[in-house]
């Protein structure tokens, strides 16, 4: 149905007249004053730290390669830490331990070097029922990784940026690596600026 001019016009006056705005305003108003850091003077010398506290090694026995993350498994006792070239560690909260567990080991098609590789890793908030754990990593076809951790690839490596989730057995502390159920599979041609950072809230 087409409408006559004049009534589009006339429509289009009654809009106008009514000077209502329907879209909602958002952001700031005005810019807030901001003083310059510091008085604009950066410090000649460090700033002072208190002494009443120390760093230690919280697992003297246990070793690492390139470890990223340390995340508890919910509803144990045990800690998990994945390494940047693939593999999960599973073990016992306690400084004493010796022993850790490979938890799941995707070494052999997680592409690690700079800012590739097993990136990020966190548990579903209902991880007590369905033990379901999240991995964002580079994935390449198995037996294709290149370099290793201590060499670098070349930047030409083509991985897929994935977001995957398995299944581990909380009892255990190990992971079914059969259970992957990929999420995101996204190609990626460098080898930098591969972003991690995964967690529910």
């Amino acid at each position: 149905m087409r409408i006559p001019f004049t009534l589009a016009l006339i429509l289009a006056a009654m809009f106008c007249a009514t000077g209502r705005s329907y879209a909602q305003g958002y952001g700031l108003t005005s810019r807030p004053s901001v003083g310059a850091y510091l008085d604009g003077v950066m410090p000649t010398t460090p700033p002072e730290v208190s002494t009443n506290w120390s760093t230690v090694v919280a697992f003297p026995n246990l070793t690492f390669i390139n470890p990223l993350g340390l995340l508890p498994i919910p509803g144990t006792n045990k800690l998990i830490v994945w390494e940047r070239e693939g593999r999960i560690h599973s073990f016992v909260n306690d400084s004493a331990t010796t022993t850790k567990t490979l938890a799941l080991d995707l070494s052999n098609q997680c592409q690690g070097w700079d800012d590739e590789g097993l990136l990020a890793v966190a548990f579903h908030p209902n991880f007590a029922t369905n033990h379901y754990i999240y991995l964002w990593y580079n994935w390449v076809m198995p037996g294709t990784v290149v370099g290793n951790p201590t060499t670098r690839p070349a930047n030409n490596t083509n991985t897929h940026q994935r977001l995957a989730r398995f299944t581990l057995d909380p009892a255990s502390g190990i992971a079914n690596a059969s259970s992957e159920y990929v999420i995101i599979d996204q190609i990626d041609h460098n080898t930098w600026h591969n972003g991690g950072g995964l967690m529910f809230h």
